[in-house]
């Protein structure tokens, strides 16, 4: 599977258009282009500043109108960028300006997760199961193919910024962010309960821990064979 680039388009400060011409497909270094062939996925809409500062959008105090519900709010770890999640869109933020830079809208697909990149290049969204990877540069997307028929609940990027892993049921897909393709998948062949419900890399993107459904949680070693290492079982009342 590799990341696609999307017909968008969009630039900061222009809305997307359904007439917009496709994207050119995205350049990675030291990568050949990758083409985008037809997708099924739901359209995906990247659009222009709607609302002028961070302030305005977030406090009903400032129009007449409610602002939009925020469920998740996150910094970009380098600080450059906030982004906000709503209940079907996710709003991309200048900290230095306070002013939006984008809006992303997946259809009417709710979104229940997003993710930065270490470097802030990459945001990762998880829209009605599915995993979209975008430029916080120009807004471009990138698809990542796998998803369409799976309940992906969990994105996260290693801490070196190689790998994203993503977590559907209890597998853990991991795929390189220099091309997009998968790199491993992992199983802990525990069955519907080892259903995978959060993961975390360490500090020095070595160990993946997983929180499942069985009550188990679960550190992968990532150095090559990656296999579980250990598993441990809080007691239960916590």
């Amino acid at each position: 599977m590799a990341f696609l680039a999307a017909p968008l388009g969009a630039q900061e400060e222009q809305p997307a258009s359904a007439d917009s011409a496709p994207a050119d497909a995205v350049q990675e270094t030291a990568q050949e282009p990758v083409q985008a062939p037809q997708s099924s996925l739901p359209p995906a809409r990247v659009i222009g500043p709607s609302a002028p500062t961070f302030g305005q959008m977030t406090s009903a105090s400032s129009g007449t109108s409610p602002a939009p519900a925020v469920h998740e709010v996150l910094f970009s770890r380098d600080g450059r960028f906030i982004a906000t999640r709503g209940r079907i869109a996710v709003r991309l933020w200048s900290a230095a300006s306070a002013r939006e830079v984008f809006r992303i809208v997946v259809g009417n697909d709710p979104v229940s997760d997003m993710a930065f990149s270490p470097n802030g290049e990459l945001l990762a969204t998880i829209n009605a199961g599915v995993v979209h990877v975008w430029s916080t540069r120009d807004g471009r997307e990138l698809i990542l193919s796998y998803g369409l028929n799976r309940n992906v609940e969990d994105a996260v990027f290693s801490p070196d910024g190689r790998f994203l892993a993503t977590a559907s049921w209890s597998e853990i897909h991991l795929w390189s962010t220099a091309n997009g393709k998968e790199v491993d998948v992992l199983r802990n062949y525990a069955g519907s309960d080892g259903f995978i419900l959060d993961m975390e890399f360490s500090s020095d993107g070595r160990t993946l821990a997983t929180a499942c459904r069985d009550r188990w949680i679960r550190l992968w070693d990532m150095t090559p064979p990656r296999k579980i290492r250990e598993t441990l079982r809080p007691p239960f009342g916590g």
